[in-house]
C-alpha cells in the first residue's frame, strides 16, 4: 500500500461529511471519532461514504469528477441496491473551510468488505463508516 502524505490523512481526518436525506440533510466530522451521534433513523445502524471522484487523491477537473460521479451513482448505487438491498443518499465531503469537496454517496447497509472493495474499484484511498460511536476512516488496503 502506498504511503499517504501526513497532510493528506489530516485533511481525512478532518473531512465535513453532509448527507443530503428527503427531509433533512445530516452533517458529522470526521474528527468525531468516538462519542455518541445521533443518527437518523434512515442512517442506521451505519453508513459508509464514498466518492468516485480525483482518484488516488489526484485532483481531476470539475467536469470530469462530474462524469465520475454520475457514472458511479447510476451503476454502484444501482447495483448495490438491485443487488444487496443497499439504500443510496447523496454527500459531499468539504474540508472545514469550504475550500475542497467532493461529490460522495452515503451506502446504508453495505458490508465493510463491500465498501472497501467499491472503494478499490475506484482507485479511492481511503473510505469513512458512520455510527452512532463516531466515525472511523479506514484505508482502502491494496490501493
Amino acid at each position: 500500500m502506498p504511503t499517504i502524505p501526513a497532510d493528506l490523512l489530516e485533511a481525512y481526518n478532518t473531512t465535513i461529511i453532509e448527507v443530503a436525506l428527503p427531509n433533512e440533510s445530516f452533517v458529522v466530522s470526521a474528527s468525531v471519532s468516538s462519542g455518541e451521534i445521533a443518527l437518523p433513523q434512515l442512517l442506521r445502524p451505519c453508513f459508509w461514504v464514498i466518492t468516485p471522484c480525483n482518484p488516488r487523491s489526484k485532483k481531476l477537473s470539475a467536469q470530469t469528477n462530474a462524469l465520475r460521479f454520475k457514472a458511479f451513482w447510476l451503476t454502484a448505487c444501482q447495483q448495490m441496491n438491485d443487488v444487496k438491498g443497499v439504500s443510496c443518499f447523496r454527500a459531499v465531503g468539504r474540508s472545514p473551510d469550504g475550500a475542497w469537496a467532493e461529490d460522495s454517496v452515503a451506502f446504508v447497509g453495505m458490508s465493510k468488505k463491500e465498501a472497501l472493495e467499491l472503494a478499490r474499484k475506484h482507485d479511492q484511498n481511503a473510505v469513512y463508516c458512520v455510527t452512532s460511536l463516531g466515525v472511523e476512516v479506514l484505508m482502502a488496503e491494496g490501493v
